[in-house]
């Protein structure tokens, strides 16, 4: 149909018919969705998710933990274990997955297992080394890693890392105290061993009791893709493991008609969603989001909904959707922000 007379009236009903169409330029780009997650504490972080049953695990320092499920698009609270009820009163840390139930980290206390509905004290085993866990990982093959916090006084930070499975497997010591901050840490199970992010770098633990240092520069967290092909770590700068050393990659954090805010500093956690992108955290509440070919493809900040106190980020399973979790404002999923 020609266009030569009335062209605008024309250009309108075109884009009209498009869109009744179901396609072209008229069908706007969806873009990131921001949502509260209620019914959860304010001070809740996302730990962990499990791949066969789709649900994930949040700690609150203050109240206990809670596990969450998918119903009909909205994130919702499907079980809890409450400080008090069904775990030791405490303050609660890192939460994991693993041995058919889960454990958790209570500070000053040891590491409790939930299992069958009940809570039993794994630090009563016999060399345990320590009641002050830092953070916990669930094993594929059975079992956790436990890392434990350095003491701030004396000659030895008396800290390290325990591989447990019904008993004391292995305890690595760890006298440097940066090497022993763990922050964030990941299976690595074709090596056998887990790579773990801390203020003096990557450190790569095996199961046979091995140290080895793989980079130097501070690394705030480490996140591993659901298909095992990417390792990525995120602290002064973030890095891609190539299977034998840390690659730096390098991206933007402005896109056209909005900048990133100053001042956000290094990131301070990183997340990898199940379609292989990238999610990166910083301070004061900016997210970074870099499709897989390491374009940025959204950047958000407080104005889209992200908590400016967001601390953690974690990739839902078999879903493009992450949760952020924060210290005083409670937990937000994004899902839509990553052009596939």
């Amino acid at each position: 149909m020609g266009c030569t007379w009335r062209r605008a009236a024309c250009a309108l009903l075109l884009s009209a018919a498009a869109a009744f169409a179901g396609g072209g330029p008229a069908e706007a780009a969806a873009g990131p969705r921001i949502a509260a997650v209620a019914g959860v504490p304010a001070d809740a972080l996302p730990t962990d998710s499990d791949a066969s049953t789709k649900r994930v695990l949040l700690s609150s320092a203050s109240q206990g933990v809670f596990e969450l499920a998918q119903v009909r698009g909205a994130w919702q609270v499907r079980q809890s274990w409450r400080g008090g009820h069904e775990l030791p009163a405490g303050v609660y840390g890192d939460a994991s997955y693993g041995d058919g139930g889960l454990a958790v980290a209570l500070l000053d206390q040891g590491v409790v297992r939930v299992r069958g509905g009940r809570a039993s004290q794994l630090d009563a085993a016999p060399g345990w080394p320590s009641r002050h866990p830092l953070t916990l990982l669930g094993r594929s093959r059975g079992g956790f890693w436990v890392a434990f916090a350095p003491l701030p006084f004396g000659s030895e930070s008396g800290s390290g890392v325990l591989l447990w499975d019904e008993k004391v497997l292995r305890t690595v010591p760890l006298n440097d105290r940066a090497l022993a901050t763990i922050g964030r840490w990941v299976e690595v199970v074709e090596r056998k061993s887990v790579f773990a992010a801390t203020p003096g770098g990557v450190i790569e633990i095996g199961e046979d009791g091995s140290l080895q240092r793989h980079s130097s520069a501070p690394v705030a967290s480490l996140a591993r893709d659901p298909r095992g092909q990417t390792i990525v770590a995120a602290g002064s700068a973030v890095t891609r493991w190539d299977g034998q050393r840390w690659v730096p990659v390098l991206f933007g954090l402005d896109l056209p008609g909005k900048r990133a805010p100053l001042g956000h500093g290094d990131p301070i956690d990183v997340a990898i969603d199940g379609g292989g992108c990238w999610y990166l955290l910083y301070a004061h509440g900016l997210l970074a989001v870099l499709d897989r070919a390491g374009a940025t493809t959204a950047v958000l900040t407080t104005g889209d909904g992200i908590p400016s106190t967001a601390r953690r980020l974690l990739a839902a399973p078999n879903s493009d959707s992450v949760l952020v979790g924060s210290t005083t404002e409670g937990l937000r999923s994004v899902e839509g922000a990553c052009a596939r």
